[in-house]
């Protein structure tokens, strides 16, 4: 189903397009995004909860040691950690992130990697794909054992799922299969998507005749190929 880059990015980390000239007058696209795995978004959740637990401490102590603590002391000794969470959260999810670096020219497809560059062949029948994590079974399974262990002592559980909600980000040549980078989150994943096939259609009308239509940070894109059957963006 067709969708939209959303503007709900995260102190704008989510993606960016950016189009340039080179010294030669070929076009030049670049799509930039941050988004966190799933392993980094269980950290930024338990470090956020450990850092309000911590705080929540700290300010007891305070109001413990404090001469005469009035109720309002203990009350905002209680409200502030809780209050805190949210930033903090926000925090941790911010700095627990990986980037992509796209850049594509007339010619090639080249993607950022720890060790260099990826090049890849535009002229090469591609496509951007998204596919469920590789370790969503497993999850899934982990899960569902937990959840019958739980029943059968009376209780319920209610376990957050992050490679259920993650998503491999692929670069598709030839029939194969090049991972450029995993992502929490269903909407930055589609979204992230959706840049690239875009930044890469566009490329594709400027490479054929030299005018196409010009790509900023805050373009709206309504096309996108390639996506999650079944799924759409929130």
């Amino acid at each position: 189903m067709p969708s939209k880059i959303h503007r709900n990015r995260l102190f704008g980390r989510g993606p960016r397009i950016h189009q340039r000239e080179r010294a030669d007058g070929k076009p030049v696209i670049t799509v930039s995004a941050h988004a966190p795995t799933a392993n980094q978004a269980r950290l930024a959740d338990w470090s956020a909860k450990i850092s309000t637990v911590i705080f929540l401490a700290l300010c007891l102590y305070g109001a413990l040691i404090a001469p005469d603590p009035s109720l309002r002391a203990w009350i905002v000794a209680i409200v502030l950690p809780m209050a805190a969470y949210f930033p903090l959260l926000l925090a941790f999810r911010f700095v627990l992130v990986r980037s992509i670096l796209v850049v594509f020219t007339p010619e090639t497809v080249m993607v950022r990697r720890l060790l260099g560059w990826k090049r890849f062949d535009r002229h090469r029948p591609h496509t951007f794909t998204l596919r469920p994590h590789d370790r969503t079974d497993e999850e899934t399974a982990a899960h569902d054992l937990a959840q019958r262990k739980a029943q059968l002592k009376g209780k319920a559980i209610g376990k957050k799922r992050y490679y259920g909600q993650s998503f491999h980000l692929s670069y598709e040549e030839l029939g194969l299969r090049t991972d450029l980078m995993a992502i929490h989150g269903r909407t930055l994943a589609l979204d992230i998507q959706a840049a690239l096939t875009a930044a890469d259609e566009v490329m594709d009308g400027l490479a054929r005749d030299g005018n196409g239509v010009a790509l900023n940070a805050d373009d709206d894109w309504s096309r996108q190929p390639g996506g999650l059957p079944g799924v759409s963006s929130d």
